[in-house]
């Protein structure tokens, strides 16, 4: 992104809703990221994405969120297998609240999520979401006890807060497992089913009571 006067005056805005009370990313992170995962186009299997990463102190000065919208399991590719995994929202989506109505119901499908930016070997955390280039983010790496730049995360010590569609909130308990396992991603596993709650039109009727507390 060039940084036009008038886009970095904007993009530092600090506005204090779209950080979660229990974060304090300034000053805690390597810097900011705005990084944007946008529908594939003619390549299955692959989400396009594009974005930038601002290492402090310049990451510092920008707007930060722990909020990002549902893109659902892998956005969107053009992959039968895992389309029906899609979120409501990515760049350009045109999905109504309607169509997720009627296909698995507003009230079992994730809108708006928490996620911090995660967390690298090396580092106590990696970069924070920008709230001016975060957008739709992915349910692939779950909501894993150990973060994860991919993963939906939080600072609560075991619960990370989910808007559904229907506008109730969530605090859906962190996943058992330390990362995704073949194990865990099995039908009727923790993060299959967090995935599905991901998915709007995923068709399946999973109990998914016990992550929605």
């Amino acid at each position: 992104m060039a940084r036009d006067s008038k886009n970095v005056a904007v993009a530092q805005s600090k506005v204090g809703l779209y950080v979660c009370p229990s974060d304090t990313p300034d000053g805690t992170t390597s810097g900011t990221s705005l990084f944007v995962l946008f529908r594939a186009s003619g390549t299955p299997g692959t989400t396009s994405g594009t974005g930038w990463d601002y290492r402090n102190p310049f990451g510092d000065s920008l707007g930060k969120t722990d909020y990002v919208g549902n893109q659902g399991a892998y956005g969107v590719v053009g992959d039968p297998s895992v389309d029906a995994l899609r979120g409501p929202m990515w760049s350009q989506s045109k999905v109504t609240m309607a169509e997720v109505t009627a296909a698995d119901g507003a009230s079992q499908t994730f809108l708006v999520m928490e996620s911090t930016g995660g967390n690298t070997p090396s580092l106590p955390r990696a970069y924070s979401h920008s709230w001016f280039g975060g957008g739709a983010w992915v349910t692939s790496q779950g909501c894993l006890n150990d973060g994860g730049f991919y993963a939906i995360s939080s600072m609560h010590p075991a619960v990370v807060n989910m808007c559904m569609c229907d506008g109730s909130v969530h605090a859906v308990p962190k996943s058992p497992f330390s990362t995704v396992t073949n194990t865990s991603i099995n039908f009727g596993g923790y993060d299959y089913r967090f995935r599905q709650l991901g998915g709007y039109a995923d068709g399946r009727n999973d109990d998914t009571s016990d992550l929605l507390k």
